[in-house]
């Protein structure tokens, strides 16, 4: 079979909720530029199946899986019970308002990224293409100016992300909403964290807790998991939880900040171990979500 060479790949997955109010800016921004769908770019989305995925429709997507979150506890039982075991033991995934179970949601998200990924590999194999540019995006991302991916001098094991200070102040990890390489290994060992997560975590964020700190763990463990029980069916649940764990989070974790497991810093330790780079470059962007009031708007945006 003679090989077929496009531009890009592009890879969406995550829920599908705000991708109606989106899709204008990924069209005009990120597709328009890269020529004609199925011609000069293929995408590639995993999907939460709910009522939302319909919106999908919108992208022409050249593969699709939709897929229920609650999938991932069950491919993940062992990693999840492990990790869970030592959360607050040998390392910190903080239990938060919208977190009651953090490594389940963390899974859940890099699962989906994995299994896009998946869908990618199988079409290369498939139909003997060939792409310049591997691309990922979220649904619910807007973007302010064009991306000029056409344009990127990527070289290979290298991956582009956006400059993000607030990330990297906050939890020391990169930003993970949109990324591009030139190369298939790089893009797949950025995809496939979740197939390492476990021994990731416990390189990466291995902490050694003297007397004080293991009171202090043991303590906010239980007091965060006696706030969800306690407040999680109240309107204003996240305001509450907020305070009420403000003044322990600025005075015990400013000088570990860094060291608290998230995968913003997995994502850094697993690219890094692999032999590959980062390179940040400014991209302007938000994110938007949904609520059950409407639309909160702009999360995050870097200028």
């Amino acid at each position: 079979m003679k090989q077929k060479k496009k531009l890009a790949a592009l890879c969406f997955f995550g829920q599908a909720r705000t991708l109606k109010r989106c899709y204008p800016y990924i069209k005009k921004y990120i597709l328009d530029p890269l020529g004609e769908n199925k011609k000069d770019y293929d995408i590639f989305c995993c999907v939460e199946d709910d009522e939302d995925a319909k919106n999908l429709d919108l992208l022409n997507p050249t593969k699709v899986l939709k897929i229920k979150s609650e999938n991932a506890k069950k491919v993940f039982k062992k990693d999840l019970d492990w990790l869970n075991k030592y959360n607050y033991r040998k390392f910190v995934l903080r239990i938060g308002p919208r977190t009651p179970h953090p490594f389940e949601n963390m899974i859940q998200g890099i699962y989906k990224k994995k299994l896009c990924y998946n869908l990618l590999e199988d079409y290369v194999s498939e139909n003997n293409v060939e792409y310049k540019y591997f691309v990922r995006a979220r649904f619910d991302i807007v973007l302010a100016e064009e991306i000029e991916i056409n344009k990127m001098k990527i070289k290979k094991d290298e991956i582009f992300v956006p400059k993000n200070e607030e990330i990297r102040s906050l939890v020391g990890g990169i930003d993970d909403c949109f990324s591009v390489a030139s190369d298939l290994d790089t893009f797949k060992v950025y995809c496939n964290v979740v197939d390492n997560i476990k021994n990731l975590v416990l390189k990466r964020h291995s902490l050694s807790f003297g007397f004080f700190k293991k009171l202090y763990f043991l303590t906010e463990k239980t007091y965060r998991s006696f706030l969800v029980r306690l407040f999680k069916k109240n309107k204003h649940f996240g305001m509450i939880f907020g305070l009420l764990t403000l003044i322990p989070s600025v005075f015990f974790y400013r000088s570990m900040r860094k060291q608290l497991v998230g995968s913003h810093t997995l994502l850094i330790y697993q690219m890094k171990k692999n032999g590959k780079k980062i390179k940040e470059v400014k991209v302007n962007y938000a994110i938007v979500r949904k609520n059950d009031t409407g639309y909160k708007g702009i999360l995050r945006i870097e200028e």
